[in-house]
Parts: C-alpha cells; sequence; structure tokens
C-alpha cells in the first residue's frame, strides 16, 4: 500500500542496517591509499543536516527523497560511500514505547546504547571535526526544515518537532564551518522536486 511504502523511507539505525551495506574504518582507509585497485577508490560523501524531529532525523522521508536526488545530480554509483550520522553512529531509539514513560531505562534495555555502543560513539564523536574537514571527503549540505505533519498519519504517534534553523544549530554550524573553510562542500540547498514549500525559515 501506499502507507507501507511510505513507512519503507523511514531511515533505519545502524543497528537495523545489513552488514553488507556498513564498511569498518580499515576497510575504508584500504579503499582510499594509492595502492587501491584501478576503479576501487569510492567516493565518499559526508551529509550535514538539520533533524526534522527530535525522536528521528527525517520521519516522513523527504529528507531521504532529496538525499538521494542529490547523489544521483553526483552521479554517485551504488557503491559510494555515505556517512549519515543516524545510520552511521549508534544512536538510542527513541521511538522505543518504552522512551516516554516518565521514568528512567535501565542499563541493558534495548532502547539504549550497549556499553560499547557508547564507547564508538563517544570516540567518533571526538573525530567529527576531521570527518567534516577532510579534503577526502565530499559534504552536502542540506539546511532544508521540512513541514513533517506528514509523519504524525504514517506512524500514528506525535514527534516533537525541531523548528530551529540548520545555521543556529551547534552541530550544523560547526560542520557547515569546517566544509566551508576545507572547501569540499559539493550540494548545498539546492531545490529538488519541488520540495521548496517544505521550507520553513
Amino acid at each position: 500500500s501506499s502507507k507501507e511504502d511510505d513507512s519503507k523511507k523511514m531511515l533505519p539505525r545502524r543497528n537495523f542496517i545489513p552488514l553488507h551495506h556498513k564498511i569498518s574504518g580499515t576497510r575504508l582507509r584500504g579503499l582510499w591509499t594509492d595502492a587501491a585497485p584501478a576503479g576501487g577508490r569510492k567516493q565518499f560523501f559526508v551529509v550535514s543536516h538539520a533533524w526534522l524531529a527530535a525522536e528521528h532525523p527525517d520521519p516522513a522521508g523527504l529528507r531521504l527523497e532529496a538525499l538521494v536526488a542529490d547523489l544521483q545530480w553526483l552521479k554517485a554509483a551504488d557503491d559510494d560511500l555515505v556517512f549519515f550520522d543516524y545510520c552511521s553512529l549508534h544512536q538510542v531509539d527513541q521511538l522505543h514505547p518504552d522512551w516516554d514513560k516518565g521514568q528512567p531505562l535501565p542499563p541493558g534495555h534495548p532502547a539504549l546504547r550497549s556499553e560499547v555502543e557508547e564507547r564508538q560513539f563517544q570516540s567518533a564523536k571526538r573525530y567529527m571535526d576531521v570527518l567534516y574537514s577532510s579534503p577526502m571527503v565530499q559534504v552536502i549540505v542540506m539546511p532544508e526544515v521540512y513541514d513533517i505533519e506528514k509523519a504524525r498519519h504514517l506512524h500514528h504517534r506525535s514527534f516533537r518537532v525541531a523548528r530551529q534553523r540548520y545555521i543556529q544549530r551547534g552541530w550544523c554550524g560547526l560542520e557547515f564551518s569546517l566544509a566551508t573553510r576545507a572547501e569540499n562542500i559539493v550540494a548545498s540547498a539546492r531545490p529538488v522536486h519541488g520540495r521548496r514549500e517544505h521550507y520553513e525559515d
């Protein structure tokens, strides 16, 4: 059905992405070395975007639709690499039914990061400046703040809508500043499929 198709557009957390769609840091470095086989070096796209809700960055699938269009416009191959924080870093599950019950969740709860995941998450955060300022990546800046009212009907729940402008958000401002200084921004605020009517200044 149309509703099921729309629900499938919701980006998954890293834990639910199949292993064959993820890549380790060691293998990533190998794909960038001069010793990489001919045609083996991949493009690496890093996305800087404003989360559209506190629970999920893109509950209505609008950001994903725009990102796919941007990657097609940039002539990305199916096996090129994309860093998108929600899918690439371990996240807590704020969509879990136990999350908003007003009580702290016990250690080991499935909505929380495991101890290993928490260590990996904190370690990755310390290197975000390296990622967005690297000359080896191409940064896609997605500053639009879409109207996600549609998400309430798709998922039969309310979302805490994030309306603050992209540049006023801490992580977004840092990422944009680093990428601007590194001159590695390849796409920014490009109109996609008439989605400008969803933009909120």
